[in-house]
């Protein structure tokens, strides 16, 4: 919108007076002016989190490798000046400088030997059969997740989503005139899928309108949960015999903190691959993965990327056009993916690299670990009892339930008492229908806690 000076002070006003929850009042001020027309959109607001950009205090080795890479592919003179950059990251840059012109706009779909690297990492973790073609990147993993429901999704089609689940899931559902159906993730279980919830939940609302996908996020977001091959194979099953799409949230893929789970992370479409040829030839799957929650964190490139299986060829080619809007993904974001996720760095400079590369993410873990059992030790510790909390798998949060406390009273007396701009703790509501009961703690290592023992 194109402010006016009155209207703006009248912005500034609504948002100075109402702080996170002015966007609808400010919205009633513009009509109110008769600025423009606009929809009230009743959103849940969702503010924007520190990730593992955290731990840049750590300047472990990947974190100033992935950097200096970028840097280099930005400000090619460091390619050939002499500098103390790590010759690595000059080889590195200059592999991708030779034929990609970073100042140029890409293909829409993404640079095509990005996708190439990206195809053949797939086939690395077991997934096969994913032409070029069927990639493509955007700007940002929600991004992603909004050109698949623009193009698979009518106004009122409903789509099932966990809860809880990532705020902005939500939100871009009912931006797009579409009906949220929440399946029920077990707090008492470890977070597992409550599966006759999720029949219930089908079988109450398929005669209303066209239940058209079902969001699957592995790692879990907020819970931290990773789901194990026979969880993923059971809602394969169920999306197969309902005829719904299946879109895998797998954004976390660079998150989970347990070496063991993270070396053997298993991609939805790999298991799909493994199922019977009926379900997999049949069954419609888009994979997403992005930059924000890997370490080294990259989020503010704004860089998603998604895959499919089977999907028709004319919604393909209309899936196509929807991407083509918005032109093309930032080419330094696809190439920091490219470096974080698809190269092989013990193939391209020896193990002896890798290695180092590898302890320098494992001690980003190691210190997110044992933050995040501090902030556990807290609430467990707690003399009134007031949380309980499931241990994390992956991620950063602790998604935390109030046993013996309001939440609401807890989240004013945080907001109105912290002293900061760091916003910890935000409220379970914003997660999913009925968490009122919960709150999402974020696990930030240079944070102070004691406001816990309350």
């Amino acid at each position: 919108i194109s402010l006016t000076k009155s209207s703006k002070k009248f912005f500034n006003y609504y948002m100075d007076k109402h702080g996170d929850n002015g966007v609808n009042q400010t919205l009633k001020a513009l009509k109110r002016i008769n600025i423009t027309s606009m929809p009230e959109y009743n959103l849940p607001y969702s503010p924007s989190y520190h990730h593992f950009d955290n731990f840049s205090f750590m300047n472990t080795f990947p974190q100033r490798f992935t950097h200096e890479v970028i840097a280099a592919v930005v400000n090619q003179n460091l390619i050939t000046d002499p500098n103390d950059i790590y010759p690595e990251a000059k080889e590195l840059a200059k592999y991708y400088v030779q034929d990609i012109k970073v100042g140029a706009y890409s293909d829409s779909l993404g640079v095509l030997k990005i996708r190439d690297n990206l195809k053949k990492r797939l086939e690395e973790l077991g997934v096969h059969s994913v032409p070029t073609s069927n990639m493509f990147f955007t700007n940002g993993s929600i991004a992603s997740l909004e050109h698949v429901l623009g193009v698979i999704c009518s106004k009122n089609d409903q789509i099932m989503i966990p809860n809880p689940s990532y705020p902005f899931t939500n939100n871009i559902a009912l931006s797009k005139g579409l009906v949220n159906l929440e399946y029920k993730l077990d707090f008492n279980n470890d977070w597992n899928i409550d599966y006759s919830n999720l029949d219930k939940v089908y079988q109450a609302n398929k005669h209303l309108y066209p239940i058209k996908a079902l969001i699957f996020s592995n790692p879990q977001e907020p819970t931290g949960k990773v789901y194990q091959r026979k969880d993923i194979e059971k809602v394969i099953e169920f999306c197969h015999a309902n005829k719904i799409c299946f879109i895998s949230w797998e954004v976390g893929w660079n998150s989970i903190l347990n070496k063991e789970q993270s070396d053997n992370f298993l991609p939805a479409a790999k298991v799909l691959q493994d199922m019977p040829t009926k379900i997999r030839e049949e069954l419609v799957m888009f994979s997403i993965y992005g930059l924000t929650r890997g370490i080294p964190n990259m989020s503010s490139l704004r860089t998603g990327v998604c895959y499919h299986h089977n999907l028709d060829k004319f919604v393909n080619t209309q899936l196509l056009k929807y991407k083509s809007i918005d032109i093309c993904s930032s080419v330094i974001g696809q190439i920091a993916f490219d470096l974080v996720f698809s190269q092989n760095l013990k193939e391209r400079f020896g193990e002896e690299f890798q290695k180092k590369y590898q302890s320098g993410i494992t001690s980003i873990k190691n210190r997110l670990t044992s933050d995040k059992d501090k902030v556990i030790k807290i609430l467990k510790d707690n003399p009134h009892n007031y949380y309980s909390v499931n241990d994390i798998q992956s991620g950063i949060n602790l998604f935390t339930r109030l046993d013996a406390l309001n939440s609401n009273v807890f989240i004013e007396k945080y907001y109105k008492e912290q002293k900061t701009n760091q916003y910890l703790v935000s409220p379970g509501k914003q997660y999913g229908t009925n968490r009122e009961d919960f709150i999402n703690i974020l696990v930030n290592p240079d944070a102070d806690y004691n406001f816990l023992n309350i």
